[in-house]
């Protein structure tokens, strides 16, 4: 009996599952130097074979960025967003998508990716 409910359980987590990209926050950059206090980023990777379209997903909690209609993540490529394009663009030499509000505190926090039906993708 126990080995159905299990078998059943299984079954059920896997119907349920997401059927977007395997979308992760894959790097938090929060903790620059104190005179470059803008200097913060954040790097989002797609696991997945397929571009993932982030039309209406957001970043929320610690920051906050709504992706814009049309915007997507490339298979197997990388995204990132910053505080501030310009102190950015000084140390690295990769595209920004997009720039977030408020600030990464450098005493911890929570940083959510949320998709486009509000369920939390990542944090």
């Amino acid at each position: 009996m126990n080995l159905r409910r299990l078998a059943f359980g299984l079954l059920l987590a896997a119907l349920s599952a997401p059927a977007f990209g395997q979308v992760v926050i894959n790097e938090i950059f929060y903790h620059a130097p104190e005179d470059l206090r803008d200097l913060a980023w954040v790097e989002l990777f797609n696991n997945s074979d397929q571009a993932v379209d982030l039309s209406g997903w957001r970043l929320h909690k610690g920051i906050q960025y709504r992706f814009p209609a049309g915007s997507t993540i490339p298979s197997r490529g990388f995204l990132v967003l910053c505080q501030n394009r310009e102190r950015f663009q000084e140390f690295y030499s990769v595209p920004v998508a997009g720039l977030f509000e408020n600030s990464l505190k450098k005493s911890g926090g929570r940083v959510e990716l949320r998709n486009a039906e509000d369920r939390m993708v990542d944090s």
